[in-house]
Parts: structure tokens; sequence; C-alpha cells
């Protein structure tokens, strides 16, 4: 009887055990902060070799589709790595067209992509694209070389924001302009990859660690002063989107830029854009806080037929099949 007694009295201490433990997984999970996935792009209204675009691909996926895509004639012209859920996952452009020899890795940790920059620039390719990303909160590169000639360039990586600001001032006093600019987070700061070239052009406009309305703001201001964005790139800082970009007075086909776009809502522009002949040029990736967006406004109204109608359209509008609005009733949608 003892025996049956101290049995029983070790379940009910195993059950109160796991129901403890299932309690504290249901409260850190709901502790835990939604989050989602969010691009920015751009398109160009212009012609060129026919190209493949994917996005969310897992580093699995993404090597299976470059080695399928490069064993078809195409060639990488953009990847850009961020993290969902603290995997790597990748934005990648293809095109069918002929080039340079290129040479392209991903998954790289900082000595790493050090290593192997220092051994393809002395085989005498230059890098024409690289992108930071943190996995498990450390840095992350993908990047992109060709053996190709062109104006003397400095990349840099890894560089906080007061550090890319420097090297920015020092490099644009010595005649160098901005080519390209990567943002990225590793541990909850902001960090940078960048390259110049020695090199003339128009006069640019480059901005960073811009939130999503300064962003906006600077957009709408530069593209009024006849400035086209070269290149954006989002990224997210404390679950927050922010924004490095490119500006140039120049000239150019129409384009079409987008900022924090759901995959469905990027899904949906990449299809109507690429129908109405736009084609992509920068695409990046990052994870954000869930954003809560605003309910749709929702109306109720006393139609002249003795009806309540309810929905997103004006009162006058909900009416209009129902005999008009009674302005001196008011109705609300019953459960």
């Amino acid at each position: 009887m003892l025996t049956v007694r101290t049995s029983i009295g070790k379940q009910v201490i195993l059950i109160k055990a796991i129901v403890a433990a299932v309690l504290v997984l249901v409260f850190a999970i709901a502790g835990q902060a939604k989050a989602e996935v969010l691009f920015a792009a751009i398109w160009e209204k212009d012609g060129g070799p026919a190209f493949q675009a994917r996005h969310n691909l897992t580093a699995s996926q993404y090597q299976q589709t470059f080695d399928e895509l490069v064993g078809q004639g195409f060639r990488l012209r953009l990847v850009n790595g961020y993290a969902v859920g603290g995997e790597p996952r990748f934005a990648a452009i293809w095109e069918k067209d002929g080039g340079p020899a290129f040479q392209a890795r991903h998954n790289l940790t900082a000595s790493q992509y050090q290593q192997t920059f220092d051994e393809l620039v002395g085989q005498g390719f230059r890098l024409r694209l690289v992108s930071g990303y943190a996995v498990g909160g450390e840095p992350r590169f993908a990047a992109i070389w060709e053996k190709d000639g062109g104006p003397a360039f400095q990349a840099r990586h890894n560089l906080t924001a007061s550090q890319y600001q420097q090297t920015f001032d020092e490099l644009v006093g010595q005649g160098f302009r901005l080519r390209l600019v990567n943002g990225y987070a590793v541990g909850g700061e902001p960090r940078f990859a960048a390259i110049w070239e020695k090199d003339g052009g128009p006069a640019f406009q480059a901005r960073h660690n811009l939130t999503a309305s300064q962003y906006q703001q600077t957009f709408n201001e530069l593209i009024g002063q006849g400035f086209r964005l070269r290149l954006v790139s989002g990224y997210a800082v404390g679950g927050e989107p922010r924004f490095a970009a490119i500006w140039e007075t120049d000239g150019g086909p129409a384009f079409q830029a987008r900022h924090n776009l759901t995959a469905l809502q990027y899904q949906q522009t990449f299809d109507q854009l690429v129908g109405r002949g736009f084609r992509l040029r920068e695409a990046s990736g990052y994870e954000v806080s869930e954003i809560r967006r605003p309910p749709p406004s929702f109306t109720c109204a006393v139609c002249n037929n003795g009806t309540c109608q309810c929905g997103s359209q004006t009162p006058g509008q909900l009416c209009v099949n129902h005999g008009g609005v009674d302005p001196t009733l008011g109705c609300v949608q019953q459960p």
C-alpha cells in the first residue's frame, strides 16, 4: 500500500512538472515578437537578355538553383543574403548573358570572406557585389567577383555606422564614388559593406540608416531634384526596417521602386511589372518585427429600403442599390 501511494505521489509530481514546463513554453512562445520578411526592389523598363529571379531560397536551394542556371548559360548578377528565423535565405538574379569569368561565394564567415577576397583579387578578379547578413549572431557574406579590368577600387565590410561614414568621407574626398552599399545587423547593431571606385560619373547622393519614413521622404525629395534611384539595401535593426541607398542625376529608362513589401506583395508586384516590360535590377530581403498595419476603414449605414449595409465604402456607395442612404439613422453590424 505504501508503494502504491509513493508511485501515485511521484506521478502527480511528474504531471505537475510537465504542466509547469508546458506553461513555461507557452508563455515563452507567446512572449516572442512575431516577425515577417519584407523586400525592397528596383525594376527598370528596359530590354536585355533573359533573366531569372528567385527569393527566399535556403542555402541548399540557392546552390542548387545556381548550379542549374549556370549550367544553362546564365550568370549571377545579384545575390542578397538575409536571415529568417536565424537561418540564411537568398534573393538572386541571373541573366543569360556573356561576360568575363566570375566567381561567386555565399555563407562565408568574415575571415573566409577576407581570405577569398585576397586570393581572388590576387588572381586578377575584382569585387562586383557583396552582401552581408547574420547567422547565429555572426556575420556571413555572399559575393561576386569578375575577372575584369576597371578603375581602382576600395572595398570594406563589417563597418559600424560611424566607421562607414568616416570611410565614405575619406574615399569620396580622394575621388572615389560609392558603387555599392549593403546594410545588415550584427548583434542588433548596423554594419555596412561597400565598394567605391575611383571613377567619374554624374552627381550622386548616398544615405544610410534611414527609417522607412525618412527613406520615403528622401526618395521624394531627390527624385524631385532629378535624381534616380540606383541602389537600395533594406535591412533591420532592432526589428525595425532601415535603408541604405544611392541616387544619381542620370538619365535612364522608366523605373519603379518599392520597399516594405511582404513576400506575397513582392511576388505580385514582380509579376505585374515584368508583365508590363520591366525587369528586376535590385532586390533585398530583411526580417522585421511584424508590422501592425491599421485595419481597413469599416462603415455601416441605414438605407432607405430599411436595410443596414456594412463595408469599406462610403455610406452613399453602400446604399446605391438600396434606395439611397438615410442620414438620419445609423446601424451597426450584428455579430
